[in-house]
């Protein structure tokens, strides 16, 4: 996250994380709880009045982001391919090879590679 706030937080411009799990308490201690500019954005949707995520406001929030910041999994692949600007993925941690989803975002955006 540092690397985001120093990248894209000059010239007066404010970098805000808005972070999307389906371990709200996980993210509240270690990332909200931690940084002012961090928020949890996820949602729960009353089906039938049983709580359960929303996993499409999830995507549409994230596609609306200027980037994305990934774990693992198809999901936070997705938000980067739909979502502008950069995705970035720890490596070590993702199921798709990093390398493999940049150039899949490249292609997704008609930039020959």
């Amino acid at each position: 996250m540092d690397n985001f706030r120093e990248r894209y937080g000059q010239g007066g411009k404010s970098v805000m994380f808005l972070i999307l799990s389906d371990d709200p308490g996980w993210v509240r201690e270690n990332l909200v709880d931690r940084a002012e500019d961090a928020f949890y954005a996820g949602a729960a949707c009353d089906v039938n009045t049983i709580e359960v995520p929303c996993e499409g406001h999830d995507l549409a929030v994230l596609s609306l982001c200027d980037h994305v910041i990934a774990s693992h999994g198809t999901f936070g692949f997705w938000a980067g391919l739909l979502a502008g600007g950069e995705m970035t993925v720890a490596e070590g941690f993702a199921e798709v090879d990093p390398v493999e989803m940049r150039k899949l975002k490249v292609a997704s955006q008609g930039v020959p590679m």
